[in-house]
């Protein structure tokens, strides 16, 4: 399904500017969550965990939202380069003028926020992600618990 295959990722490249270029290389019609992920590489982990993190916050979702956030985060842990999900999840496709209209939305909204975040720390990367991971692991096991109000945006 991919029509081309894009370069490695340059690590001081921004990632709404990788996210801008997936247009520029999308198949016609569709596109793939695993095409997608594919093509992010390791950067997909962020964005991934972003978009569970607030199906998190919706009521009534937040155990379903702990599961596929433990996925994510032991991959993370255990040192896997991008998230790998099952094939009937990976294999979901939509249409590229859907992908094309968040990404509207999201680009000026990631380039406002990468004018304030930047790599900052001087640790090895895998160490990094492997805390990151047990973190958002732990942040995923605690959407289980029945705390009223705990997984609900305040007012």
């Amino acid at each position: 399904m991919d029509v081309t295959a894009l370069p490695p990722i340059d690590p001081r490249i921004p990632t709404s500017t990788i996210l801008q270029n997936l247009l520029l290389h999308a198949p016609d019609e569709t596109v793939s969550l695993g095409w997608l992920m594919r093509h992010l590489g390791g950067r997909s982990f962020g964005i991934i965990l972003l978009l569970l993190g607030l199906m998190g916050c919706l009521p009534g979702v937040s155990a379903v939202a702990g599961v596929l956030i433990a996925i994510p985060a032991y991959q993370m842990i255990v040192a896997r380069t991008s998230p790998v999900f099952p094939q009937f999840l990976a294999s979901q496709s939509f249409k590229k003028q859907r992908l094309a209209s968040i990404l509207v939305r999201a680009v000026p909204v990631l380039r406002f926020l990468e004018r304030f975040i930047r790599p900052r720390w001087s640790t090895p990367f895998h160490t990094t992600k492997w805390v990151v991971g047990g973190a958002v692991l732990l942040i995923g096991a605690l959407l289980f618990v029945p705390i009223p109000s705990a997984t609900c945006l305040p007012d």
